[in-house]
C-alpha cells in the first residue's frame, strides 16, 4: 500500500516518450483511497498555466492494476499515446481519465467498483477506446463531456448505478 501525501501520485510521468509496463497482473497498485491522489499520472501541461498547452506525447501504460486512488489512470494533456491491459478498480472517483488528451488509444481496460466514473473523457478528441468492460460502478459507466470524434469500439457497460443509471452518457459531444 501507498501511504504518501493527498494530492499526488504513486507514479508521476511528466515527459514525453516513456513506457511503463507494469508486467505482472498479479500486482497491484494499492493507494488508501485519499483525495486527489493517482495511482498513475501522466501529467502534460493544460493552457492556463502557460499560454498554451504542453502536451506530452508517446507515452504508453501497459499491463497495470490500480485501486484505492482517487483517480485510477489520469491522462491530462496527453496525446498520441496508449493505455492497454489495465484494471483501474475501486477508486473514489475514476477509473481512467482522460483530459484534454486526443490521438490516443486506450484498449483492453476492464474497471469495476469505482465511485464517480468508470472511464470519463473531458476537451478529449480522436481517441480510440476498444474492448472495455465497464461493470459495477457507482456513478457513469463511461463519461464523455466535450469530446467529439472518439471511436467506441467493442464496449460493454452494465450495473453502473449513475445519477440516472446511464451507461454510456454523451454530453456536448458527437460524431
Amino acid at each position: 500500500n501507498w501511504a504518501g501525501p493527498a494530492q499526488q501520485a504513486c507514479i508521476n510521468i511528466s515527459v514525453s516518450d516513456v513506457e511503463l509496463d507494469c508486467i505482472d497482473w498479479n500486482n497491484w497498485i494499492d493507494g488508501q483511497d485519499m483525495d486527489l491522489t493517482y495511482g498513475i499520472e501522466v501529467d502534460g501541461i493544460g493552457p492556463g498555466v502557460f499560454p498554451t498547452a504542453i502536451k506530452l506525447t508517446n507515452v504508453s501504460i501497459k499491463n497495470c492494476n490500480l485501486t484505492d486512488w482517487w483517480y485510477g489512470i489520469y491522462y491530462d494533456y496527453t496525446e498520441n499515446s496508449t493505455l492497454q491491459n489495465a484494471s483501474p478498480s475501486s477508486n473514489s472517483q475514476y477509473g481512467v481519465s482522460l483530459v484534454g488528451s486526443s490521438n490516443n488509444t486506450v484498449t483492453n481496460i476492464n474497471s469495476s467498483g469505482n465511485t464517480q466514473y468508470s472511464i470519463y473523457l473531458s476537451l478529449s478528441y480522436n481517441n480510440n477506446l476498444s474492448n472495455i468492460n465497464s461493470s459495477g460502478n457507482s456513478g457513469y459507466g463511461m463519461y464523455l463531456s466535450l469530446s467529439s470524434n472518439n471511436t467506441l469500439t467493442n464496449i460493454t457497460v452494465s450495473n453502473n448505478a449513475g445519477n440516472s443509471g446511464y451507461g454510456i452518457y454523451f454530453i456536448s459531444s458527437s460524431n
